[in-house]
C-alpha cells in the first residue's frame, strides 16, 4: 500500500514537471511594436508616464523575467495587452480629441491617487510608484490638456 502511494505521487510529479516543461512552449506576443505617434510632452511629466505607466500602456515595455515563465507569463502578457488596449502612449496622437479627453479623465483620479490602479503591479515594482513632482508633472499636463482641448 505504502509503495503504490509513493509510486503513484511520483507519476503525478512527473506529469506536472512534463506539464510545466510542455507549456513553456506555448508562443506569447511579447513584441514591442515601433511607437507610431508616442505622446510629446515636458520631460517630467513624461519622466513619470516613462517610470510608471509604460510598462502596460505603451510599446516601449520593459518584459519582467517572469513574462517568460509560463504560467504566470500567460497573466502578465494578458495584463499589457489589456493595458495597451485599453490606453497606448505609443499611439497617443492618434486618439481623437474626444477619446484623449475621456483617457485624460479616467487617468486623472489614479494619477492624484484618488482611485486604485494594476495594485498587483505596484507590490511587484514599488521602486516605479510615481514621486510628488511626478505626480504633479502628469496632473498639470493632464489639466493643460483638458483646457486646450476645450478652447
Amino acid at each position: 500500500m505504502y509503495f503504490s502511494r509513493k509510486k503513484s505521487l511520483r507519476n503525478s510529479a512527473g506529469w506536472l514537471i512534463t506539464l510545466l516543461i510542455i507549456i513553456q512552449l506555448v508562443p506569447l506576443d511579447r513584441k514591442n511594436p515601433p511607437e507610431t505617434a508616442p505622446l510629446a510632452i515636458n520631460n517630467p511629466a513624461l519622466q513619470g508616464l516613462e517610470n510608471s505607466c509604460y510598462t502596460c500602456h505603451s510599446f516601449k515595455t520593459r518584459w519582467p523575467r517572469a513574462s517568460w515563465i509560463a504560467p504566470v507569463s500567460w497573466i502578465i502578457t494578458a495584463a499589457i495587452h489589456n493595458g495597451r488596449d485599453r490606453l497606448n502612449f505609443s499611439a497617443w496622437q492618434t486618439y481623437t480629441k474626444a477619446e484623449k479627453q475621456q483617457l485624460l479623465s479616467d487617468i486623472s483620479p489614479i494619477i492624484s491617487g484618488k482611485k486604485q490602479h494594476a495594485e498587483n503591479f505596484r507590490m511587484l515594482y514599488p521602486e516605479r510608484a510615481l514621486t510628488t513632482t511626478q505626480r504633479q508633472a502628469i496632473l498639470m499636463w493632464i489639466e493643460g490638456e483638458q483646457q486646450h482641448d476645450q478652447n
